[in-house]
């Protein structure tokens, strides 16, 4: 499953990137041991996506024009 997520690194710089792994938990374990605080997490799925935790308008229009 790919994940797209917004993050702050231990100096409060914002990250975007996207990431693979099994499952949401997994995807925010692996951003953990980066040392990332995770913002948001969106799933895409089969083509569709869905929203998990808070996504602002500007980082969804970002998300869907790369």
């Amino acid at each position: 499953m790919i994940f797209y997520y917004t993050a702050a690194t231990r100096k409060g710089h914002k990250m975007r990137g996207t990431l693979e792994a099994a499952s949401r938990a997994a995807a925010v374990r692996e951003l953990k041991d980066r040392s990332l605080v995770v913002t948001s997490l969106v799933a895409e799925e089969r083509g569709s996506t869905f929203e998990i935790g808070f996504v602002s308008t500007l980082e969804k229009v970002t998300l869907t024009k790369h």
